[in-house]
């Protein structure tokens, strides 16, 4: 993609190098429940599209957070994890924590620059 081992990562242009379709929330339901007040109830979620993958992320949040959410959904992707229902029957909701701490730790990964290395020069 062009970086050096010490830039940052485009969340956005990452889901555009795999093909990933990125949706803002206000695009998709602009009324939505989730965002203004209630905002930090949705972050992201994704979602198959047919042999497609689409993340849909909230973007009422701060962009810093913004890029926080995208990454942990790419980690979803990146680590094979498959789309399930985000509501039980019940409509609790439904979670797997293993999952969701592998997807917290890749994704704070690829946030996490390598800027304490200093390329080795002879």
């Amino acid at each position: 993609m062009g970086l050096d081992p010490v830039d940052p990562i485009d969340p956005m242009a990452i889901c555009n190098h795999y093909d990933i379709h990125l949706s803002k929330l206000s695009e998709i339901d602009p009324r939505s429940p989730f965002s203004g007040a209630k905002s930090s109830l949705f972050s992201a979620v994704t979602v198959p599209c047919g042999y497609r993958t689409a993340i849909v992320h909230n973007d009422s949040h701060h962009p810093h957070r913004q890029r926080s959410n995208i990454c942990h959904e790419l980690a979803h992707c990146f680590l094979g994890h498959e789309c399930a229902p985000p509501l039980t029957e019940d409509g609790d909701r439904a979670r797997d924590g293993g999952i969701e701490a592998e997807a917290n730790y890749l994704g704070g990964v690829l946030l996490v620059t390598n800027r304490s290395r200093t390329p080795h020069r002879q």
